[in-house]
């Protein structure tokens, strides 16, 4: 009994906290057994969560056994799981990392014959120690030798090669020289790779609200928000969540969506700042977010974000607060492949564990017991169909909680997206044999395509800057045709007058277009622009009147406040269309209310 208890306490004293693989303890009992985590001890009891929750306040699920009653606990976790249990545990080989964690981490890396993986490890182990034996065992002296003078963070000289390289401006330089690099230093990283660096050194840091999706904008129109780390580094890839808002349709027509990218963000900026994340959180294009519209939208976000940041494509999670938990639950299934855990957060729609099974996708599951928005009965059959299954998952529900996304909860969450990677296919398919790949792979190493090229630009050849090329681009619309419209008004040339008012006129233009060209006219500050600003003014679009407006208001011209004057009355008349009897949607009452203050 003795030797039982004190199995036990080390359990517990070395995994204080670590959401874990289902069944990670296995509990046999004299009679019989249970999978599940030890929570705590109290006297002579042994509590164990058998939804793998380590949450104190989680009562469902949680079992208690007199220490009499178990045999042993064994820690049934796979060898995969206990390396990245250790790596978070050794502070993702931060600077505290010591040689005695890096000498345990190539121990487990060796055990699952993981040769990539081990050759990693060595060459941090011998950066703090030159003269250790099983570093120098791993890496023989001539390639400890090879592998230092290709890696810029061993090789000062290198790393000075490579910052001049970034600051060339002619492409035929850069290529030659990036040759003689490659030659000189053994260096791995190829042109394309390189070149998407040197564009991901320009672009956005921090947090960026309503930020406009450029790739396939001609197609996808929206925003997104964004999160980027202070210490962003393009040289290296990084992690990235994924995060859906919540909310749900609005206005009259419902075709509003209440809920944002921006709202979402609140939840995860901090987190994603502590722990060396990329974030970016969509403002769904419909309500909600199983919405057609939204499939394509997501994806070439997606795909935008790994072509401009240096994203690990093994460490991509998808998660998503209440509508959102209903977005994870459709993105999830649909492109199990692409996420390294999906983590649904008080919603619904879980429907089968097949698409996980089969791509072995971990799955994180937050509910409120008293939930009064969203019933917390579908995330408890997905957790008792993951239990009875024993995938790799972990639920956790609090009593007395409601509709929120606890603090508590939000770590839990955190740290099962540390511990987890995503599980590849041959080739990165969608089908096939999933392994877990515990090494990076760079967004940067993806072909470029032919989106790219037309929305961001060919890696290493920056976009036209003439203004045949700014118009063309304008017409792509999104975050594509803002940057052309910015270049435009730069320009200060009269002459792209006309094709921008036809633009802005242009029935069968989109709306971001429209807006763009309104920008551009209101930007060249001539009268030459007005007379289509007024014709576009007189559409009474409560979309385009703030814009057009606000055009008008830079070009400064006595003539337009007629016009507005005459806007008036039909702005009155689209006011009184919105009542839905003595009330109105609120997005309808903000579209109008923003329409008014830009006119008056």
């Amino acid at each position: 009994m003795k030797r039982l208890i004190a199995t036990i306490s080390i359990a517990l004293f070395l995994f204080p906290w670590r959401p874990q693989i289902s069944g990670a303890d296995e509990i046999i009992l004299r009679k019989g057994k249970v999978f599940g985590v030890v929570v705590r001890t109290e006297n002579d009891k042994v509590f164990v969560n058998t939804y793998n929750s380590l949450n104190t306040r989680m009562t469902r699920g949680v079992q208690s056994f007199r220490k009499k009653q178990i045999k042993k606990i064994v820690d049934s976790r796979s060898n995969t799981q206990r390396y990245l249990d250790e790596l978070e545990n050794t502070g993702m080989l931060g600077e505290e990392t010591t040689s005695a964690d890096l000498q345990r981490l190539i121990a487990l890396a060796q055990k699952l014959g993981n040769k990539k993986e081990t050759q990693r490890l060595a060459i941090r182990l011998l950066q703090l120690d030159s003269d250790n034996k099983i570093g120098q065992s791993i890496l023989p002296a001539a390639e400890w030798e090879r592998r230092k003078k290709a890696s810029p963070t061993m090789n000062p000289k290198l790393k000075e090669r490579l910052n001049q390289w970034l600051l060339l401006e002619d492409q035929t330089k850069r290529k030659s020289e990036l040759s003689a690099i490659q030659s000189e230093f053994n260096f791995s990283e190829s042109l394309t790779y390189m070149e998407r660096a040197r564009r991901s050194r320009g672009t956005l840091r921090g947090r960026h609200n309503d930020v406009r999706l450029s790739l396939n904008s001609k197609v996808d129109k929206g925003v997104y928000t964004l999160f980027v780390p202070s210490d962003y580094d393009p040289m290296k890839p990084w992690p990235l969540l994924f995060g859906l808002h919540g909310g749900g349709a609005d206005g009259k027509d419902g075709k509003d969506v209440t809920g944002s990218g921006k709202s979402a963000m609140n939840f995860y900026a901090s987190g994603a700042a502590r722990r060396g994340f990329i974030a970016v959180c969509p403002t769904a294009i419909q309500a909600p977010w199983q919405r057609r519209p939204n499939d394509s939208f997501i994806r070439s976000i997606l795909k935008e974000i790994e072509l401009l940041y240096n994203i690990d494509m093994n460490r991509v999670y998808l998660t998503g607060h209440s509508m959102g938990g209903f977005g994870t639950w459709h993105f999830g299934p649909l492109y199990p492949h692409l996420w390294a855990v999906v983590a649904p957060m008080a919603g619904g729609g879980f429907q089968n564990l097949s698409p996980f099974e089969k791509t072995k996708t971990p799955i994180y599951l937050y509910h409120g017991a008293n939930d009064a928005v969203v019933g917390p009965g579908n995330s408890r059959l997905a957790a008792d169909t993951m239990r009875a299954a024993r995938h790799d998952f972990v639920y956790t529900e609090i009593p007395d909680s409601g509709h929120g996304f606890p603090d508590d909860v939000q770590e839990e969450m955190w740290h099962m997206f540390q511990t987890r990677r995503l599980a590849v296919a041959p080739k990165r398919a969608a089908k096939g044999r999933f392994k877990i790949a515990l090494s990076s792979y760079s967004s940067f190493n993806l072909p470029v395509s032919k989106e790219e090229k037309l929305y961001l630009g060919t890696p290493g050849k920056p976009l036209g800057k003439d203004k045949r090329s700014l118009l063309a681009r304008l017409k792509l619309g999104g975050g594509a045709g803002e940057k052309a419209g910015l270049a435009l008004v730069k320009l200060e040339d009269l002459s792209v007058v006309g094709a921008v008012s036809k633009l802005l006129i242009g029935s069968k233009q989109t709306w971001d277009v429209r807006k763009t060209a309104a920008f551009v006219l209101g930007g060249l500050k001539s009268p030459a622009c007005l007379k289509a600003l007024h014709n576009a003014l007189k559409g009474n679009d409560p979309d385009m009147v703030p814009e057009i407006a606000m055009a008008l208001g830079r070009i400064a011209d006595a003539s337009s406040a007629k016009v507005l004057a005459k806007v008036l009355g039909a702005l009155d008349r689209e006011f009184d269309s919105r009542h839905m009897g003595k009330k109105m949607a609120f997005s309808d009452w903000r579209r109008m209310m923003r329409a008014y203050e830009k006119v008056c």
